[in-house]
């Protein structure tokens, strides 16, 4: 958080973990921020699962589909669930099956 980047908190961004496709062209953290907060959208909250992952997820042989482990269900941000699944099919599958 703004927090943690205004008390020096954060070590120096690790180059050996630096991952360009996730930091673009940011070298700070603040540089991260500063554009994530300039660039941020209206969140509209949606009822949303939480924890829709492959394993929270059945389907019997009559093709109903059941969700389970209901724990983090709530209002959130309408991309949360996409974005798990997104998760999901790149870990679970491939990028490619992601896309």
């Amino acid at each position: 958080s703004k927090f943690f980047i205004d008390n020096q908190l954060l070590d120096d961004i690790d180059q050996d973990d630096f991952d360009a496709e996730l930091w673009g062209d940011h070298r700070t953290y603040l540089s991260l921020w500063n554009e994530l907060t300039e660039t941020r959208v209206e969140e509209r909250l949606v009822f949303s699962h939480g924890d829709i992952t492959d394993s929270n997820i059945f389907i019997d042989k009559f093709n109903e589909i059941y969700f389970l482990d209901l724990g983090r269900a709530g209002l959130a941000d309408e991309f949360v669930d996409i974005s798990f699944v997104e998760r999901c099919l790149r870990e679970d599958a491939s990028e490619e099956t992601a896309k």
